[in-house]
Parts: C-alpha cells; structure tokens; sequence
C-alpha cells in the first residue's frame, strides 16, 4: 500500500500497518518518517527494538532468528532493517518475500534504504512489501518547493516563517535539507520565542558567508563548476578586493 509522507501521520493514527518500508532520495526525509512510525507503535506497546545494518554479503539468518525468538518482558518488538541499496541479492529477496508474507502479529517490520530503481521497485521483494505493509517514498525536494518546505519547518518548531531568512537558509545550504534542518534548529536556539530578529541573523550570515579569491581558485582546481559559479556572483555583488 502506497503511503506519501504527508498522509503518514493520519494513516498511522488510524491503523499501525505489521510492515514499513521507507526509501528515498533524501536521508533526512527518511529518518522523519522513521520517527513517526516509532512513536506511533510506542504507543501501542511496541517498546524493544532490534536493529539490523543489511548489505549484499549480511547473513539473513540472523533476520530470521530474531524473529522466530520469544521475548520474556515484551512479545511486542519492532526489527528494524536498514539496506544500504537496493542490491539486496537472490537470497536476500526470498528472505524479505518470506518474512513479509508470514510475520507474527507481535512484530513490527521496518525496513529503510536509499534511492531505488525502477527495475528494482518491480522486484518481487519490492511488491511483496507493497502488499503487506505501507510504502512511504521520499522524493528530492526540487528548488521550487525548497523554499516552502524550509518555511514549513519553521513553523513546526514554532518560529515565524520569515520570507527573507529562509531565503537565505536555502541559498547557504545550497538545497542540503540536513544542513537547513540544522540552520533551523539554530534558530530555534538562538529565538527561544520564536521572533526572529531578521536583519541580526542576515548580517550574522553574510559575515559568514564571505568568499576570497584563494577560495574561488581552489573551488575551481576542485572542478564544483556550480559552486564555482555562486563564488564568483557572490564576490561580485560583495565587490569583493582583487589580488594585489
């Protein structure tokens, strides 16, 4: 069953699916998604959580282990299995199809890993999760909808959504959502109260944010021919001092 990110919260309200899987584009988007599954399954006693790091060499008979094994303090537990990729290997998909098409009710299974293919969300594997539990896909946050999704969390930690400082947000961390998450809570930190001295944090950012010459000849020796290109406009609009 297909979940998008933003319906997560009502779905889960709602009924606590046996089966997640989350995978994406973007890491922090991820773990967001992870968070909310957790607390919703907290508060149906899912309290022990045991988790697994899967590559293409992991041994999923330990997978199966945990599961088969009787807890003495809580027959609710959460497995968690994190994938590096998508390359999970022959052995790896009759496991997950196994264990997804006959997991106890007292298991919660949820599963996360990076970006996938097409190829490899029309796997068996892939489908079986689909059937039996809820995906929840995570897409790169483009440019045009940054800017709402930095205001939005703003909002959330309870700041005003100040056009000008999360303009400034997108452009220092040049679309990193981690990065603006962290500018963010700063904020936070910084505005106990939520009001937001703007022009304080826009000077605070530009004594930052000040480029060289030495920088912009190492960023171009590196080949970052974007960054290069925003070096070069900043100084200009800096009229930043040649070499002597």
């Amino acid at each position: 069953m297909k979940i998008k990110p933003e319906q997560l919260d009502f779905q889960l309200a709602h009924k606590l699916e046996s089966i997640y899987f989350v995978f994406g584009a973007e890491i922090l988007l991820i773990e967001q998604s992870l968070t909310q599954i957790r607390k919703a399954a907290k508060k149906q006693d899912f309290d022990d959580r045991v988790s697994f790091e899967i590559d293409g060499n992991f041994n999923w008979d330990q997978v199966h282990t945990e599961i088969s094994a009787t807890s003495l303090f809580n027959p609710k537990r959460i497995i968690e299995c994190r994938l590096k990729s998508g390359k999970i290997g022959v052995k790896g998909s009759k496991s997950l199809v196994e264990i997804a098409s006959a997991l106890p009710s007292d298991i919660l299974l949820i599963i996360s890993t990076g970006k996938l293919d097409m190829n490899q969300q029309k796997s068996k594997w892939f489908k079986t999760l689909d059937k039996n539990g809820g995906v929840v896909q995570h897409w790169e946050v483009q440019n045009d909808h940054l800017l709402g999704w930095i205001t939005n969390h703003m909002e959330k930690l309870g700041l005003e959504a100040n056009k000008e400082v999360a303009q400034s947000i997108a452009f220092c961390t040049e679309g990193n959502l981690l990065a603006s998450m962290q500018e963010i809570q700063k904020l936070q930190m910084s505005y106990p109260n939520g009001k937001i001295n703007a022009k304080e944090y826009l000077k605070q950012v530009n004594q930052q944010s000040k480029y060289t010459i030495y920088g912009l000849i190492d960023t171009a020796l590196l080949g970052n021919v974007d960054q290069v290109d925003k070096i070069f406009k900043t100084m200009m609009t800096d009229n930043a001092m040649p070499i002597q």
